[in-house]
């Protein structure tokens, strides 16, 4: 396991617009036909540069608790029509691997 200064931060999330591009050419190549979105038919989404880090939670007792150490890192897009958003898993992109690596601990 790494230490804390070696894992990914909200701040290291972000990446260059290179990388979004390959991004987007691997996310065309596996949507194809089916990239038209579901609300509004359009086929223009953006690609966000900053990763998404989504924590399971539970509820205990009346309180919410998190569990940061299973954190999912996702990639969104964003309907530039109607703003439907989806979130993709980054770790089955290459384009994304860089940074999965320094994510995995």
């Amino acid at each position: 396991m790494k230490d804390d200064d070696e894992k990914l931060k909200f701040e290291d999330s972000e990446f260059s617009e290179e990388t979004r591009e390959a991004l987007v050419e691997e996310i065309d190549s596996r949507l194809g036909e089916s990239a038209a979105c579901e609300l509004c038919g359009s086929s223009d989404w953006n690609v966000d540069t900053r990763l998404l880090i989504f924590t399971p939670g539970y509820l205990s007792n009346g309180k919410f608790g998190r569990y940061p150490e299973k954190g999912s890192p996702h990639v969104s897009l964003i309907c530039q029509n109607c703003g439907n958003a989806k979130f993709l898993q980054a770790i089955y992109y290459e384009s994304l691997k860089p940074l999965m690596e320094k994510a995995d601990g």
